[in-house]
């Protein structure tokens, strides 16, 4: 081999580190710029119920036609949860982010102090009377349904911007004891609703009576508070005062 072509076959030889640090360099860099996607996406966690005693899972829990005790530490996002008939009893001591049914009844809700309805999660009670008893996060959506219900935030409950408490039709009482901060939604809907807010309504805050003569009572108005069309008795202790209301 001449001197020349020995240096040459050098060079390349020396390179060949310096080339490999780049390709791994570049790979690095390649990767990084993949979407998630093509990473994989992680599967969802499975919802984790049991229903008078027997554990369920999957993203279709179900009770029975009879009363049921359904007791859910988490609700994944893609489960719908449905209780089917009689008077039926929910507890909730996680995060709730799918959707929780009462179908027929005079079903009771408890979102326990630990437990968080997402903003994702939506519970509804459907039919009949029902009865909502909530602490921990209130962050999603409770609709009372088709009958006349009840609503309670205890105090210690959180609410935010996309809270949305609803009566739904007849009757319904909802309840906000003080020191909780209303941010989000209420709204009675339809009938004669009776509205209670104890402590604030943020500058976030709406209240809504709806269609119906209602009677709203909010301790410290920052938001809105808003009779509807028919004639409504509103009581605002302080701040902004309300609108559609009878004087």
């Amino acid at each position: 081999m001449s001197y020349a072509a020995h240096r040459t076959a050098l060079r390349r030889i020396r390179c060949i580190p310096l080339l490999r640090r780049r390709a791994a360099r570049l790979a690095v860099v390649a990767a990084l710029a993949l979407p998630a996607v093509a990473l994989g996406t992680p599967a969802h966690a499975a919802s984790s119920c049991v229903v008078n005693d027997v554990a369920q899972t999957g993203t279709i829990i179900t009770g029975t036609p009879q009363a049921d005790v359904i007791v859910c530490s988490f609700v994944d996002s893609a489960t719908v949860v449905d209780s089917l008939g009689g008077d039926d009893t929910f507890i909730l001591t996680g995060t709730v982010d799918g959707r929780i049914r009462g179908g027929d009844g005079n079903d009771r809700f408890a979102l326990s102090s630990t437990a968080e309805l997402s903003e994702l999660g939506d519970i509804d009670g459907q039919r009949d009377q029902d009865g909502f008893d909530l602490s921990g996060k209130v962050l999603g959506t409770v609709r009372g349904g088709q009958d006349a219900d009840r609503i309670l935030v205890y105090q210690g409950a959180t609410t935010g911007p996309r809270t949305d408490l609803r009566g739904a039709k007849g009757a319904d009482e909802i309840a906000v004891e003080a020191p909780v901060v209303l941010h989000g939604l209420i709204e009675g809907v339809e009938e004669d609703d009776r509205i209670t807010v104890a402590g604030t309504v943020a500058s976030d805050g709406t209240v809504l009576g709806g269609a119906g003569q209602d009677d709203i009572q909010v301790g410290t108005n920052l938001g809105v508070v808003d009779g509807g069309p028919d004639a409504d008795h509103c009581t605002v202790a302080a701040g902004n005062p309300p609108v559609g209301c009878d004087p």
